[in-house]
Order: structure tokens, then sequence, then C-alpha cells
């Protein structure tokens, strides 16, 4: 895939490039095996109780460090699981970092919820406020950090500097969305399941606004 600059590609997932004597190699270091097996936990209490101990375990290992580790806090279910994991695995000094918008930054204000968080975590929580003119500032700065375009990359790299002032390493709920179900088409899923409307009628439903921001696209990039 390509990115943002010119003549720059992106590796695919999964793999390392090598340069050596000018040469250069692109090999894949990991590949995930998935069984077919169907359910291999059994009952639902069994898939919570491993799906609690995996998330606990992965906190642990990521929280290896020979120096201080916070977390980025939202006050939504991913982040939240996070810290209060972080906690019940034994920090004890939990840092948590948050960022803020007003009003006219015209972009929601989740930092009240990550505040009660913190403060039921018993977390030391900092937040920074952006405001609209302070946003335009930092622009070109983002845009040259930026890597490859994402939408949540800008709340990354803001609350990123909050949290540098304090810890070199953070955690963060980056990518449990589709584990815990936190985008919009599960919850509609959901939905569906539970008063039994038909994948056909659904797609029915949806269709058209789908094919209202595909018609935003340019032509070229519509079927991808």
């Amino acid at each position: 895939p390509g990115v943002i600059i010119k003549s720059i590609e992106c590796l695919q997932p999964g793999h390392y490039l090598r340069w050596s004597n000018g040469e250069v190699r692109i090999e894949s270091y990991f590949s995930p095996s998935w069984s077919a097996g169907g359910n291999r936990f059994g009952s639902h209490s069994e898939c919570v109780h491993a799906t609690r101990e995996g998330l606990l375990e992965s906190i642990r290992t990521h929280l290896v460090s020979d120096v201080p580790v916070g977390v980025f806090l939202s006050g939504g279910l991913d982040s939240t699981l996070i810290a209060a994991g972080m906690k019940e695995v034994g920090v004890d000094d939990l840092r948590s970092f948050s960022i803020g918008y007003e009003g006219a930054a015209g972009v929601e204000d989740e930092s009240p919820a990550a505040a009660r968080t913190a403060e039921f975590l018993g977390a030391r929580h900092v937040t920074e406020t952006i405001s609209a003119q302070s946003l335009e500032e930092l622009l070109d700065s983002y845009l040259w950090f930026l890597d490859q375009p994402s939408g949540d990359a800008l709340n990354t790299f803001l609350v990123s500097r909050v949290a540098a002032r304090d810890v070199k390493v953070t955690l963060s709920g980056l990518g449990a969305d589709e584990w815990f179900g936190g985008y919009n088409y599960h919850r509609l899923a959901l939905l569906a399941r539970r008063f039994g409307v038909r994948p056909a009628l659904l797609r029915s439903c949806t269709g058209p606004a789908v094919d209202a921001l595909l018609a935003l696209l340019p032509e070229s990039l519509r079927g991808r």
C-alpha cells in the first residue's frame, strides 16, 4: 500500500525489510494460524475468562520497562480496560493522560469522562484542553509526523505530546474496537440479531448511505 509521501510504500503486515550490501529483501516474520475447529473455549463464561486473562497477560508483557509507563485514557471502554488492568496487575502509581477540546474546536470533548474514570481508578491524571487556534498551529507538525493517513492519528499525536512531558512509554486502547465491539456496525449487527432482522434487509437499509459516501470518493478509489 502507498503512503502520503511520493515513491514510498508500506511493508505488508508481518513483514520486515532487510538491506545488505545494496541488496533489499522483504521477508515475513509472522503469519497467524487460525483454527477452523469452532469454539475451543466451550461455555460463555469460559470465553469471558479466557479474554480477561489474555488481556491481563498482554498488559503484564507491555509493562516490562525500565522507565515509568502511563496510559492514554479517554474514558471509553477500551482505554478504561487497559487502565483498570494496569491497576489489577500491580501498577501502584498509575499515570493517565487525555486531551479535551473547547467547543469551538468542533470535536466532541471526552475529557470529563476520562477524569471521572481516572478518579475512580486512583490515577494521577493530566488533561490538556485544545482550542481551534492551537489545533491549527499544530497542524504542520502533525502532518510532518504522520506516516500514513488515519482517522485517529490526530488524537494520538496530541495526547502523546502531553504524555511525553512525564513518561516515555504509554499503553493505549487503539485496536481494541475489533475485540470489544466498539464500532457502530458491531452495535448494528447486535441489534439486527436481537430483533431478528435478516442480513438482506440490513443491507437494503444501509446500502444507500454507503453509496452516498462512496460517491464522495474519486472514481479510482471507489472499488477499494
